[in-house]
């Protein structure tokens, strides 16, 4: 799998600038929440300025619980015509006998094309008081020939539930008409609408005692 160097360069100017947002965000959650990272005006300015278009994007979210966690997921699923082609891809973890009462996340993403198909590299970033968990991979290589693609994270906090799946992004690639929900959980409760697209990648999150 050929991946140039320019990219690797851009990736790595992405993961050093979206780690110095992350570390200097400001929480937005409230009680067993998970939501966008609001940004000052300069950080998003920043963060529009390193993200390189349709070849990459940097998600952030915070978190803030004050119930007893012990562990946190987070995880890539890959369907295709809502067959699940790759599940739990990148599972970043932490444990412990007690979650941090606040963390944040990133995930940073790469593409790269070939002459008939789209790859992905990942990095997932979680971030606390005293420490981090991260984990980089590729998913799957995917035929992108004459698919159009739409894409977004989730945009109001969600709550958090023990053992409960929340949906943070999701990428949906079809040769049609493309469907969208202003709450992408509907995914989560309704994972028959995956069917209509040729791919999908979801990244999930779940907090668990």
């Amino acid at each position: 799998m050929f991946v140039n160097r320019k990219a690797f360069a851009i990736l790595f100017v992405v993961c050093i600038m979206a780690m110095a947002l992350l570390l200097g965000g400001c929480s937005s959650s409230s009680h067993n929440q998970i939501g966008p990272m609001e940004l000052t005006e300069d950080q998003q300015e920043i963060l529009d300025l390193i993200t390189p278009g349709h070849l990459g994007q940097i998600l952030l979210f915070d978190f803030e619980i004050s119930d007893s966690f012990e562990t946190l997921e987070v995880w890539l699923d890959v369907y295709n015509y809502g067959t699940l082609i790759e599940g739990g891809a990148g599972t970043t973890m932490l444990n412990g006998e007690n979650l941090p009462s606040e963390g944040r996340l990133a995930v940073m993403l790469n593409r790269y094309r070939g002459e008939d198909y789209q790859g992905f590299q990942w990095t997932f970033t979680i971030s606390f008081d005293g420490g981090s968990s991260s984990a980089r991979f590729e998913s799957p290589n995917i035929e992108t020939g004459g698919l159009g693609n739409v894409f977004g994270p989730m945009i109001e906090p969600v709550d958090i539930q023990d053992g409960e799946e929340i949906i943070l992004y999701i990428s949906k690639f079809s040769g049609g008409a493309m469907r969208s929900f202003s709450d992408i959980q509907v995914y989560a409760r309704e994972p028959e609408l995956l069917e209509e697209y040729t791919y999908a990648h979801i990244i999930r999150a779940r907090f668990s005692n």
